[in-house]
């Protein structure tokens, strides 16, 4: 989770420096790392 964060403020950092597509990878890695965490943290807790 601490992973998905740090890519989504050095997403946020680098807007004005990056070209578009590059931004938008990078913003899209930050939520699938993000939403990846968030189901394993979901299926985690339904297993117990």
């Amino acid at each position: 989770m601490k992973t998905a964060i740090v890519y989504a403020v050095l997403a946020a950092i680098n807007i004005p420096y990056l070209s578009i597509p590059l931004n938008a990878f990078a913003c899209g890695l930050a939520a699938g790392f993000a939403l990846h965490a968030a189901l394993s943290h979901v299926t985690n807790s339904l297993r117990w």
